[in-house]
């Protein structure tokens, strides 16, 4: 984990960790999720993303690859601690002058929902075996302006340069949160992997290969296990890690009945 927290003054420690705090009851928790109700009005409805994996497995079911195209998946390191608050906040400002919809929302300024926005980013602090930290970088997770900023604000900002802006094009590019699926040509996929890395150097992505398995290829996304066939049609399965062991809660058993309800919800 590449994230950092400042130790108290006169510490010139530095370590590596992602703090994930809960922010219910504490001061800034009522104003956090007020402003959280304004910029998810600043993100327009992107043709990059999907909702969920039934909508990503309609999709692909009808889609075919050639032999000299790829079926590859990209996912953004430490999501939420990698955007830089400046940055963050830097595009939330310039969509709030390029839209009036948000108005409808609040009774603030756009100065002051820029302020706020800023002063409750800027101020992330925590007590931990009895020593306050303060988080200097990335933004909070956790965080009810931070779910609304990141994803899909930022994440929307930085496909549509990347995709605007690649030397190469993928057939598609569909994302949810942090991971994204995408189709390219065999050739491009180095050409692009760097490219897409290049956007913002905070905002680093890795790469998934489709694995090769009796003579055909497949790859995983959102809980969906994807097989390319020898006509090129693509298969879709559900996907289970190495550890599944095939067994489910007992109905009759004193677990929470939304996690019994959970096992069978599609």
């Amino acid at each position: 984990m590449d994230d950092h927290l400042t130790l108290p003054e006169g510490s010139e420690t530095r370590i590596p960790l992602r703090a994930i705090n809960s922010c219910i009851g504490s001061p800034t928790f009522e104003l956090s999720k007020y402003l959280a109700s304004v910029p998810k009005h600043l993100a327009n409805e992107s043709e990059y993303s999907v909702k969920n994996a039934k909508q990503f497995a309609e999709f692909i079911s009808n889609q075919k690859v050639s032999e000299d195209e790829l079926v590859v998946s990209f996912d953004v390191i430490s999501l939420f601690t990698s955007i830089p608050i400046v940055m963050a906040i830097d595009i939330v400002q310039r969509k709030l002058e390029g839209s009036d919809d948000w108005k409808n929302h609040t009774q603030l300024t756009k100065d002051q929902l820029v302020d706020l926005l800023s002063c409750l980013s800027h101020n992330n602090y925590f007590i931990f075996e009895g020593t306050q930290y303060h988080q200097v970088s990335g933004c909070a997770m956790r965080s009810s302006v931070s779910a609304v900023i990141v994803e899909p604000v930022v994440m929307q900002e930085v496909e549509e340069k990347a995709m605007e802006t690649s030397p190469v094009k993928p057939k598609w590019w569909l994302r949810y949160i942090d991971d994204s699926n995408a189709y390219i040509k065999r050739d491009g996929v180095e050409v692009f992997y760097g490219h897409l890395n290049s956007i913002n150097t905070n905002i680093q992505f890795t790469i998934e290969m489709p694995t090769l398995t009796m003579g055909k290829r497949s790859i995983a996304f959102l809980d969906t296990n994807n097989t390319v066939t020898e006509d090129g049609k693509i298969e879709v399965g559900v996907y289970r890690e190495a550890t599944h062991t095939s067994k489910y809660l007992d109905f009759h058993s004193r677990s929470p009945a939304q996690s019994k309800r959970a096992v069978v919800k599609p």
